[in-house]
């Protein structure tokens, strides 16, 4: 048995063939790294999902808020009833999301000794207030997209819904600051500005998928 590690054992012709030996590894490595990365999406089974029209305006950055769902069922007006009941929930949860972080983070920036002060059990309340103000705003919402599919004897409709953003925010503002379990110091303007703000950050998240 010898040493490869010590070369002055070897031959010159044993030196020759372990040099050429070593060589081709290597390149038989570079060409299996270039094969791997020339493999595109296609290739190697992946596909990469589009986004329907729905999606796209309920994610774009509009003045109103929005929401998106999806219905499927044998019947195509109950699917698209079940899809517009989705987006209405997923428009139902943002507002109450975004309530929430705005009046967290009103609360802390007012210490206990201020007027405007709200404990946490405020905000539990300021979210089914705004909730309720929602929900009857949304008996006004309008689809304003639908992509309607069909797959065997299955109806599926996806929509995106539309919710007044400024006509909600101040109808939130006015409940809120009239309701006398609640003392809130903010200005409407200010109210408005932050929730707007909150939605559109929220909306951004979303969209992002960071939430």
């Amino acid at each position: 048995m010898f040493d490869i590690c010590n070369h002055s054992k070897l031959n010159p012709n044993m030196k020759h063939l372990i040099t050429l030996g070593i060589v081709a590894l290597i390149i038989a490595s570079c060409a299996t790294s270039e094969k791997i990365a020339s493999i595109t999406p296609e290739q190697d089974g992946r596909v990469k999902i589009e986004k329907n029209d729905c999606q796209k305006k309920a994610e774009e950055k509009a003045e109103f808020l929005r929401g998106y769902g999806i219905g499927v069922s044998a019947d195509p007006m109950m699917a698209r009833d079940m899809a517009a009941l989705a987006a209405r929930n997923e428009i139902l949860n943002s507002v109450q999301v975004c309530a929430s972080n705005m009046i967290d983070r009103y609360n802390q920036q007012h210490n206990s000794s201020t007027k405007g002060e709200m404990t946490r059990i405020d905000v539990g309340r300021v979210k089914q207030v705004v909730r309720n103000i929602a929900e009857e705003t949304l008996k006004g919402a309008k689809i304003i997209s639908t992509c309607d599919y069909k797959q065997g004897d299955k109806y599926e409709t996806h929509v995106c819904v539309e919710l007044t953003n400024v006509d909600f925010t101040s109808k939130a503002y006015n409940k809120l600051t009239k309701d006398e379990k609640l003392i809130i110091d903010y200005e409407a303007e200010e109210f408005i500005k932050d929730y707007q703000k909150e939605i559109e950050e929220y909306r951004q998240r979303k969209t992002e998928g960071t939430i």
